[in-house]
């Protein structure tokens, strides 16, 4: 897991009956951590209204324990997935799992441990809105080591869509210095810009001023321009 780009792991494995015996001799386990509203907690420094009505807890780990007889794959679509995945990692958000790692199928695993991808969380990445509307979403990033610049595009609509961006606003959302490389490097005068995208691996090309490129319904792309 951390050797294909993973950062943190929590886990928390205990059984009913050591909550019960946690609640009659919390001094015998100071280290017990349960999950709250998506965060660890020591259980013996709950407050007495949380950690009183025991069979609130009890009916969680027995709710996951039913769940995890009739397992089943997310309700989201693959494009979902991917847009998910996309947001996330444009803006650096931490990335966290709720699932069965073991089980995972290989699209899955190949969308969580996507390197190109993943390395836009790491020091030096920066993300930014460029402009939303209810029908598509577009975001710039860059790498200030470099000043290599990305481009993701959200079709928010519930058909295919052609999204479309123009040059010049990406250059205006990026810092001046990254700003004034992108369009020095694309002349900003109907010369070919080469995009790499990051899911696919496919090369695209648009001409003119302006990033476009078909996505699917609920879906996303996730381009680097090319030097």
């Amino acid at each position: 897991y951390f050797d294909k780009g993973g950062f943190a792991m929590h886990g928390n494995v205990f059984s009913a009956e050591d909550l019960k015996k946690a609640q009659k001799q919390p001094e015998k386990y100071a280290t017990l951590q349960v999950r709250v509203c998506g965060w660890n907690a020591y259980f013996v420094n709950l407050s007495h209204e949380l950690r009183t009505p025991l069979n609130v807890i009890l009916s969680t780990v027995q709710l996951v324990n039913l769940l995890n007889k009739d397992e089943r794959i997310t309700n989201f679509t693959k494009a979902e997935q991917v847009t998910m995945m996309t947001l996330w990692c444009i803006f650096r958000s931490p990335l966290m799992l709720g699932a069965e790692m073991t089980k995972l199928d290989d699209w899955t695993l190949s969308l969580l441990t996507n390197q190109e991808v993943l390395d836009l969380l790491k020091d030096g990445h920066h993300g930014r809105q460029v402009e939303r509307d209810k029908n598509h979403a577009v975001w710039t990033g860059w790498d200030e080591k470099d000043n290599s610049v990305y481009v993701a595009l959200f079709n928010l609509g519930e058909e295919d869509s052609n999204i479309s961006i123009a040059l010049s606003d990406i250059v205006n959302a990026l810092p001046l210095q990254v700003g004034a490389a992108l369009a020095e490097r694309c002349n900003v005068d109907n010369s070919e810009i080469e995009l790499k995208e990051l899911w696919t691996k496919e090369m695209e090309y648009c001409t003119g001023e302006a990033v476009y490129s078909m996505v699917e319904s609920h879906g996303a792309k996730l381009f680097k321009i090319v030097d």
